[in-house]
């Protein structure tokens, strides 16, 4: 897209929740598609197609703020809450992939295939620092798992999926 300074924005379409925040956006740049993940009262995420409409949404488990992510692609979504992760093709709102633990995600990350998934856990298993795990989406044993001291505040994926950086 173009932003240069001679060109005037405009709104495609908005959405407001009059009870909600929006934690998290993203939108992709080949599908349009638009991810929303909403704390405060109603914590769930929306997935939208090129209207304000969402095409489907999803209740989270979570008493914060929670991370989530969408593939360049928009065809597969993830949100880390309190105990649990999960993750959707952009087809509905029934997870692909669900997995259980103990502990809090404070970042979660798709690989750019959407066949991997990367995760920041705070308390991950009764470990009181932080665990950066990897997984293949449909299996819950870890390919990997490092554990820091502290706590975590994201993750973040470089776009060839070769590096991740966690704050």
């Amino acid at each position: 897209a173009d932003f240069s300074f001679n060109k005037s924005a405009e709104i495609n379409w908005q959405y407001t929740d009059p009870g909600g925040i929006c934690n998290v956006s993203k939108t992709t740049n080949s599908s349009g598609n638009t991810l929303g993940a909403w704390d405060t009262n109603n914590e769930r995420i929306s997935f939208f197609g090129d209207n304000s409409t969402p095409l489907w949404e999803s209740p989270v488990n979570s008493e914060f703020s929670f991370p989530a992510d969408i593939t360049a692609d928009g065809q597969t979504i993830a949100y880390g809450g309190d105990n649990e992760i999960k993750v959707f093709s952009a087809d509905n709102s029934t997870p692909i992939w669900f997995y259980s633990f103990t502990g809090i995600a404070e970042g979660v990350c798709l690989s750019p295939d959407g066949l991997k998934i990367y995760v920041s856990f705070e308390n991950y298993n009764g470990y009181s620092g932080t665990t950066v795990a990897g997984f293949t989406v449909g299996n819950t044993d870890p390919l990997w798992t490092v554990e820091f001291p502290g706590t975590c505040e994201g993750l973040v994926m470089s776009g060839d999926g070769n590096t991740l950086l966690m704050s």
